[in-house]
């Protein structure tokens, strides 16, 4: 972030490959990828009513657990009930990493997540799904935060933005693997399938060490030694030594800083404005559509009459996001931020309306419908690559530069509780308007949202790379 030499930053987020095997930290990357199972946990969540929608509204019993079918209402509460109850805790988990620790947080996030889906599994009415998404929206942020946090503490300053990486793909993968395991099983096994990760978590987490970092905050010096050793592969005493005095005088620094509050941000010319530019790009990001596009891909593209399954739709556009994101990774630090929210915004918009326009197509009957399915996954192949390069990509990373030390926590914790406000609006209304002005319409709304995010991008959202965190303060203050 703020590198003024990009190249020499991505080369050093992959120094990885450059070095002999038996310098590479496995230790690390175990701990690493112990952590981010959370994610994948969280990318299945969040894909899981995409297969199983169509079975809830089945009058078949043999296939909804339910007994009857679900209304729209339903459908919309379903989809939104996570992220409210997300934004209702979105401070108890930040508070749980701090007096429990990086890895008991993360143990507790498993065991709430496996018995939420345990309860969505054998669900037998609307009442018992609904508590089972109320406990599995307690850990939407748990997963995001207990892992970022674990990676970020554990990780080296030549590998941190690999594990970043690592860490930015695990949401997709999640998708994919609950949209090709919702096509082949029931409610009750996709469910099922879809608490593996968070059990891996459990079966694993005894074997990864605590954060060195809460360690040392914590007076536990001997422990966070032996943590330390682990994952620098090393006893050398004077590298464990000069890594325990750099968290030190980290904890000290952060010590010194008076944490900003919610009043202090909007006292502030700087943080207000840095406030208002990162929830001016998570509405852009979210009433793009996307949200809505991966929760209800399989419903809506078996209303359109595909020889796909929407299910086998939803696998491709998971596999679309995944390899889009590893580009977007490798262009965010050369091509710039500014610059790929602006190409994302205008190329979301052009298909939006063309994904629109086929899905009116089939609406109004005309005889251009035997190509207009077809059309209609190609559009959103493409919305997904190019809302991924920038809109599903950027948004956090400003959000990570624009707040300053002191204040970056409580107002990355206060602009994501804006963006799930947004994200429950978007999926509560999806559905209802849907019926009431059909699909088309809605992609046209959404593509009116990224048309009108282009031009306030354009004329409001900086440049931040290659700037120090104080350049880009000194430029919200100045900037008119």
């Amino acid at each position: 972030m703020g590198n003024p030499i990009p190249d020499v930053e991505f080369a050093k987020q992959f120094e990885i490959s450059t070095k002999k095997w038996w310098q590479i930290p496995y230790y690390m990357y175990f701990c690493g990828f112990t952590a981010n199972l959370m994610i994948v946990s969280l990318g299945m969540n969040i894909a899981w009513i995409s297969p199983s929608l169509g079975k809830l509204k089945s009058n078949d019993t043999n296939i909804n657990p339910l007994g009857s079918p679900i209304t729209t209402l339903q459908t919309s509460l379903v989809t939104a009930i996570p992220y409210l109850i997300a934004i209702l805790t979105n401070g108890v988990w930040a508070k749980l990493l701090d007096k429990l620790g990086r890895k008991r947080t993360m143990q507790l996030g498993a065991i709430i997540l496996t018995c939420s889906l345990l309860g969505t599994a054998f669900a037998a009415n609307i009442s018992i799904l609904f508590v089972s998404l109320i406990i599995s929206g307690m850990c939407v942020n748990g997963g995001i935060i207990s892992a970022s946090v674990y990676n970020n503490d554990i990780a080296d300053d030549s590998n941190r933005g690999t594990l970043g990486c690592l860490l930015a793909l695990n949401l997709p993968i999640g998708l994919v693997l609950c949209y090709f395991f919702g096509s082949i099983t029931s409610i009750k096994y996709l469910s099922l399938i879809c608490t593996i990760p968070s059990i891996f978590i459990l079966l694993l987490s005894p074997f990864i060490c605590e954060s060195p970092v809460h360690l040392v905050r914590n007076s536990k010096i001997t422990e966070a030694i032996e943590a330390l050793e682990k994952l620098k592969q090393t006893k050398d005493s004077e590298v464990i030594d000069n890594e325990i005095k750099k968290i030190k005088d980290n904890i000290e620094v952060m010590s010194s800083c008076r944490r900003k509050t919610f009043l202090d941000i909007f006292r502030n010319r700087a943080t207000r404005k840095a406030v208002v530019l990162c929830y001016q790009l998570f509405c852009i990001e979210q009433f793009s559509g996307i949200s809505p596009v991966l929760a209800f891909v399989g419903p809506t593209f078996n209303k359109a009459g595909l020889v796909w399954s929407g299910d086998t739709v939803g696998i491709v556009v998971g596999l679309t996001k995944f390899l889009a994101t590893l580009v977007a990774l490798y262009c965010i630090d050369r091509t710039g931020r500014r610059r790929l929210l602006l190409v994302s915004s205008l190329s979301c918009t052009f298909s939006l309306l063309l994904l629109g326009f086929s899905f009116y197509i089939k609406y109004i009957k005309s005889p251009l419908l035997d190509g207009a399915p077809l059309l209609s996954v190609a559009l959103i192949t493409i919305f997904i690559i190019v809302h991924s390069l920038g809109l599903g990509s950027v948004p956090l990373t400003y959000a990570g530069e624009l707040f300053p030390n002191d204040a970056r926590a409580t107002g990355v914790s206060f602009v994501i509780a804006l963006q799930q406000i947004n994200l429950c609006l978007v999926n509560f209304t999806f559905p209802i308007l849907s019926d009431i002005i059909g699909e088309h319409w809605c992609f046209w709304i959404n593509a009116m949202a990224t048309l009108t995010g282009f031009i306030s991008i354009y004329f409001t959202i900086p440049e931040t790379k290659g700037k120090a965190f104080s350049e880009i303060q000194n430029m919200l203050l100045k900037k008119q």
